[in-house]
């Protein structure tokens, strides 16, 4: 693939492991007529998109059939508990910290860390992923803990996540909130 930096990446900012990675996603990819260079995306038609016929349009003055509900609101913090959880004023009930830790590994045991916490019913936990050095000022952790904690299972427990406060960590840690068991 590319050529290694003394960083371990290439000059794509790819280690290893991302180049594997790519190499395996894209091996059966392959390029356009005419086209060199540019991989070729692959168009999937089933028998229904075969088989679909243009639907016609009504005049745009004709209202829905039925109305349709209002989503339901994601659950969310009242003013008072959202105040205390940004100036570290809850009671943390567990900590984990990630110094150390590998991206995969860290993302593992941070996954395990919610969900027994949530399992045990804490409510109020903290995070300390480091703050890291990289050329941006941040660390890798850090960066990848927002994307982690956005993804299934974790996003379906944690209410709120908010940067700690200076006492516990300031910018290298976060309090992540969890829902009640239901």
């Amino acid at each position: 693939m590319g050529r290694k930096s003394g960083s371990g990446k290439d000059e794509n900012g790819m280690s290893a492991e991302d180049e594997a990675l790519w190499a395996a996603f894209t091996k059966d990819i392959k390029a356009a007529k005419g086209k060199a260079g540019i991989p070729a995306i692959p168009i999937v038609k089933d028998a229904a998109h075969k088989s679909a016929k243009p639907v016609k349009h009504k005049a745009e003055s004709t209202p829905p059939a039925k109305p349709v509900p209002p989503q339901k609101q994601p659950a969310q913090l009242d003013g008072k508990t959202q105040t205390r959880l940004e100036r570290g004023k809850l009671q943390i009930e567990a900590r984990l910290d990630l110094h150390g830790h590998t991206q995969h590994s860290a993302q593992d045991a941070l996954t395990a860390f919610v969900l027994r916490a949530h399992k045990s019913g804490k409510r109020c936990v903290l995070v300390i992923t480091g703050k890291g050095t990289s050329k941006n000022g941040e660390g890798v952790l850090r960066q990848k803990f927002p994307h982690w904690i956005s993804l299934s299972p974790l996003s379906d427990i944690i209410l709120k996540s908010v940067p700690a406060a200076q006492k516990d960590g300031g910018s290298g840690a976060f309090y992540l909130y969890l829902k009640r068991i239901r």
